[in-house]
Protein backbone atom coordinates (compact mmCIF):
# COMPACT_ATOMS: atom_id res chain seq x y z
CA UNK A 1 0.00 0.00 0.00
CA UNK A 2 1.44 3.49 -0.91
CA UNK A 3 0.35 6.22 0.40
CA UNK A 4 0.86 10.22 -0.48
CA UNK A 5 2.36 12.83 1.86
CA UNK A 6 -1.21 14.67 2.15
CA UNK A 7 -3.40 11.14 2.27
CA UNK A 8 -5.77 11.77 5.20
CA UNK A 9 -6.15 8.87 8.05
CA UNK A 10 -9.25 8.05 6.51
CA UNK A 11 -7.45 7.78 3.37
CA UNK A 12 -4.85 5.57 4.62
CA UNK A 13 -7.63 3.64 6.66
CA UNK A 14 -9.41 2.53 3.46
CA UNK A 15 -6.47 2.11 1.44
CA UNK A 16 -5.24 -0.13 4.30
CA UNK A 17 -8.27 -2.04 4.57
CA UNK A 18 -9.02 -2.70 1.06
CA UNK A 19 -5.18 -4.08 0.35
CA UNK A 20 -6.63 -6.32 3.75
CA UNK A 21 -9.95 -7.52 2.15
CA UNK A 22 -8.24 -8.31 -1.39
CA UNK A 23 -5.53 -10.13 -0.13
CA UNK A 24 -8.04 -12.04 2.50
CA UNK A 25 -10.12 -12.82 -0.85
CA UNK A 26 -6.64 -14.18 -2.40
CA UNK A 27 -5.83 -16.52 0.43
CA UNK A 28 -9.58 -18.01 0.22
CA UNK A 29 -9.13 -18.83 -3.81
CA UNK A 30 -5.55 -20.74 -2.54
CA UNK A 31 -7.24 -22.56 0.27
CA UNK A 32 -10.40 -23.23 -2.14
CA UNK A 33 -7.60 -24.83 -4.56
CA UNK A 34 -5.98 -27.06 -1.75
CA UNK A 35 -8.01 -30.21 -1.64
CA UNK A 36 -7.19 -33.64 -0.47
CA UNK A 37 -7.48 -35.95 -3.80
CA UNK A 38 -6.45 -37.16 -6.85
CA UNK A 39 -7.08 -34.43 -9.72
CA UNK A 40 -8.44 -35.06 -12.85
CA UNK A 41 -6.54 -33.86 -16.40
CA UNK A 42 -9.06 -30.79 -16.83
CA UNK A 43 -8.82 -29.16 -13.13
CA UNK A 44 -4.96 -29.63 -13.61
CA UNK A 45 -5.02 -27.91 -17.31
CA UNK A 46 -7.18 -25.34 -15.41
CA UNK A 47 -4.70 -24.90 -12.72
CA UNK A 48 -1.79 -24.77 -15.00
CA UNK A 49 -3.94 -22.01 -17.11
CA UNK A 50 -4.44 -19.73 -14.44
CA UNK A 51 -1.33 -20.17 -12.26
CA UNK A 52 1.97 -19.33 -12.50
CA UNK A 53 3.42 -22.37 -10.73
CA UNK A 54 1.31 -25.32 -9.76
CA UNK A 55 2.58 -27.82 -6.91
CA UNK A 56 0.73 -31.12 -6.07
CA UNK A 57 1.72 -33.74 -3.18
CA UNK A 58 0.75 -36.77 -3.97
CA UNK A 59 0.05 -39.67 -1.01
CA UNK A 60 -0.87 -42.91 -0.57
CA UNK A 61 0.06 -46.32 -1.91
CA UNK A 62 -0.71 -47.89 -4.99
CA UNK A 63 -3.86 -45.73 -5.65
CA UNK A 64 -1.48 -42.93 -6.05
CA UNK A 65 0.92 -45.03 -8.88
CA UNK A 66 -1.76 -45.67 -10.62
CA UNK A 67 -3.39 -41.99 -10.86
CA UNK A 68 0.28 -40.73 -12.02
CA UNK A 69 0.40 -43.32 -14.59
CA UNK A 70 -2.47 -43.08 -16.00
CA UNK A 71 -2.10 -39.05 -15.86
CA UNK A 72 1.47 -38.23 -16.52
CA UNK A 73 1.83 -38.88 -20.32
CA UNK A 74 -1.00 -36.21 -20.72
CA UNK A 75 0.83 -33.51 -18.37
CA UNK A 76 4.31 -33.93 -19.45
CA UNK A 77 3.70 -30.42 -21.28
CA UNK A 78 2.89 -28.43 -18.63
CA UNK A 79 5.95 -26.81 -17.68
CA UNK A 80 4.86 -25.04 -14.22
CA UNK A 81 3.70 -28.53 -13.07
CA UNK A 82 5.35 -30.07 -10.24
CA UNK A 83 4.01 -33.41 -9.02
CA UNK A 84 5.88 -34.79 -5.52
CA UNK A 85 5.16 -37.96 -4.13
CA UNK A 86 4.77 -38.34 -0.66
CA UNK A 87 7.15 -41.76 0.34
CA UNK A 88 4.76 -44.55 2.02
CA UNK A 89 6.80 -44.38 5.18
CA UNK A 90 6.34 -41.01 5.13
CA UNK A 91 3.12 -41.11 5.15
CA UNK A 92 2.55 -43.28 7.85
CA UNK A 93 4.62 -41.52 10.26
CA UNK A 94 2.94 -38.37 9.77
CA UNK A 95 -0.73 -40.36 10.30
CA UNK A 96 1.24 -41.41 13.57
CA UNK A 97 1.98 -37.07 14.01
CA UNK A 98 -2.33 -36.34 13.99
CA UNK A 99 -4.20 -34.99 16.71
CA UNK A 100 -7.27 -33.26 17.27
CA UNK A 101 -5.50 -30.05 18.02
CA UNK A 102 -2.17 -29.81 16.73
CA UNK A 103 1.03 -27.59 16.37
CA UNK A 104 3.62 -28.85 13.68
CA UNK A 105 6.91 -27.17 12.73
CA UNK A 106 8.15 -27.35 9.15
CA UNK A 107 11.81 -26.61 8.64
CA UNK A 108 13.09 -27.03 5.12
CA UNK A 109 17.06 -26.54 4.61
CA UNK A 110 19.33 -28.06 2.19
CA UNK A 111 16.29 -29.43 -0.17
CA UNK A 112 15.31 -31.54 3.29
CA UNK A 113 11.63 -31.57 4.55
CA UNK A 114 11.22 -31.92 8.62
CA UNK A 115 7.88 -31.46 10.73
CA UNK A 116 7.81 -31.58 14.42
CA UNK A 117 5.73 -31.50 16.64
CA UNK A 118 5.94 -31.83 20.73
CA UNK A 119 6.95 -35.58 20.57
CA UNK A 120 9.32 -35.49 17.76
CA UNK A 121 9.71 -34.68 14.76
CA UNK A 122 10.03 -36.82 11.29
CA UNK A 123 11.88 -36.53 7.99
CA UNK A 124 9.35 -36.20 5.50
CA UNK A 125 10.57 -37.60 1.93
CA UNK A 126 9.34 -36.71 -1.40
CA UNK A 127 9.68 -38.54 -4.56
CA UNK A 128 10.26 -35.96 -7.13
CA UNK A 129 7.61 -37.23 -10.46
CA UNK A 130 7.33 -34.19 -12.43
CA UNK A 131 9.14 -30.87 -12.99
CA UNK A 132 11.89 -29.73 -10.32
CA UNK A 133 12.47 -29.59 -6.93
CA UNK A 134 12.40 -25.46 -6.59
CA UNK A 135 8.79 -26.42 -7.58
CA UNK A 136 8.43 -27.63 -3.67
CA UNK A 137 6.38 -24.56 -1.55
Amino acid sequence: VHFTPDSSPWEREHLVTRERDRLAAQLRRIAAGVRPLTPDEKRILRACGRSKRVTLYSYGGNGAKIWWNGLSSRVTRLKNLTVFHLAEDSSHALAGMVQRTMELNCVIQDGDFWLSDPQGSIKVDCVLWQGTQDGMA
